[in-house]
C-alpha cells in the first residue's frame, strides 16, 4: 500500500500544481541585463500560493552559438525567501514522478520551455504566500559562472492545495 500512495500522491501534486486554465501574459519576465546576456527568458511566472510550495514556468532561449548549461536556481527576492530547484517530471509505466536535475541545457541557438509536466522550477519551503500579481526574483546560474537575474510575475491559483503534509 505505501509504495503505491506515494507516487499516486506525486502524481496528483503534479496534476494540480500544472493545473492551467489560462495562459500566461505575453511576456512579463524581463531578463535584468537583457541586452548583453546570452540567455533570454520570456514568459516566466509562477503560481499564487497559500503554502511553502509552487513552481514557476517559461522559455529559455540561447543566443549564442554554444550551449549553455544551467546547473542551479535561486529565491532572489527581498520579501518571499525559500529554496529553488530545477525539476523534471517523467512517466514511467503510468506514474509521473519529479526529480531534481543538475543541469538543464539549453541548445545552441535553441530553447527550453518550462512548463507543467516537463522540466519547471520547484519554488519550495516559502516563508510567505505568492500573491497574484506580486514579484518574484530568481536568479539562475550556468557552468561558466555567470548568473541570469529575472524577475517573473505570480499568477492565479491553480487550485487551493495543503503541501504541509510534505
Amino acid at each position: 500500500m505505501f509504495k503505491f500512495t506515494i507516487p499516486v500522491f506525486i502524481a496528483t501534486a503534479i496534476l494540480i500544481v500544472g493545473c492551467n486554465d489560462s495562459l500566461p501574459p505575453s511576456d512579463n519576465s524581463m531578463n535584468m541585463d537583457n541586452s548583453s546576456s546570452s540567455l533570454t527568458f520570456m514568459n516566466f511566472y509562477a503560481r499564487a500560493t497559500q503554502d511553502e510550495m509552487s513552481a514557476a514556468y517559461g522559455m529559455i532561449m540561447n543566443k549564442t552559438n554554444d550551449d549553455i548549461n544551467l546547473t542551479g536556481v535561486n529565491i532572489t527576492d527581498q520579501i518571499i525567501k525559500g529554496m529553488a530547484e530545477i525539476h523534471q517530471t517523467t512517466i514511467k509505466e503510468g506514474i509521473a514522478s519529479m526529480a531534481k536535475i543538475e543541469t538543464l541545457t539549453i541548445p545552441a541557438n535553441g530553447s527550453v520551455t518550462l512548463e507543467p509536466g516537463g522540466f519547471h522550477i520547484m519554488l519550495m519551503k516559502l516563508q510567505g504566500p505568492l500573491i497574484k500579481g506580486d514579484p518574484l526574483s530568481l536568479s539562475f546560474n550556468d557552468s561558466n559562472n555567470n548568473e541570469y537575474a529575472i524577475i517573473l510575475s505570480i499568477e492565479k491559483m491553480a487550485m487551493d492545495m495543503d503541501h504541509s503534509k510534505h
